[in-house]
């Protein structure tokens, strides 16, 4: 039994499960095939979309499906597993047919152009990240390299205003006892009227 069909809408009551708007009467539409309640044996609905509303995922399993009929060889190209897998489709007219392999390029042009936008926006957060980091750790080290700028300052105010020490004092040295030959020269120096000094009597 075909998974898909390809078929005119009978009226305008149906509604697209991609958009989930109406399709209007006598609009070409698409529709895949799935068994209520997941029974293969169960009574079989049929989920529709606008042509230009078939996804690139729903495209890939065509494919897929349509390159698996013409390894078996049951059938000969893949116009003839087309033929298989969507019903009506032969009886659709060359226009038809060239909007709805045409809505197979937008789709992988919209999924492609999503992939990008995603990569893009994940290229920008992860930018966004590489900058506040990097915010973070300017203002981290300015606020060190003011932090040791005030305390250096701080230093430079308590040196000076330190009192300067106190100058060394130099050491008392007592004077050398005179010697007679010391008395005699400063009897010479102090002039003949001076007496002459009198001698110490050795205590030997």
């Amino acid at each position: 039994m075909p998974s898909y069909v390809l078929e005119y809408a009978k009226s305008n009551r149906s509604t697209c499960s991609a958009c989930k708007q109406h399709i209007a009467a006598d609009e070409l539409r698409f529709g895949s095939k799935f068994h209520l309640g997941g029974d293969k044996d169960g009574p079989v609905g049929v989920s529709y979309k606008h042509i230009k509303c078939i996804t690139a995922k729903i495209w890939r399993n065509i494919d897929q499906a349509a390159g698996e009929l013409v390894a078996s060889e049951e059938a000969a190209d893949y116009t003839e597993a087309l033929t298989m897998l969507v019903s009506s489709i032969e009886e659709r007219s060359g226009d038809e047919l060239a909007v709805f392999m045409a809505s197979k390029d937008a789709a992988l042009a919209k999924e492609a152009e999503k992939a990008a936008a995603k990569e893009r926006e994940k290229a920008e957060k992860a930018a966004a990240k590489e900058r506040e980091k990097a915010e973070r750790a300017a203002a981290k080290a300015a606020t060190k390299a003011a932090k040791e700028a005030e305390r250096a300052s701080k230093k430079n105010q308590k040196n000076n205003n330190a009192a300067p020490p106190p100058p060394p004092v130099a050491a008392s040295i007592p004077p050398l006892p005179s010697t007679p030959k010391k008395k005699r020269a400063e009897h010479r120096a102090a002039g003949p009227d001076t007496p002459p000094p009198k001698k110490q009597r050795s205590m030997a």
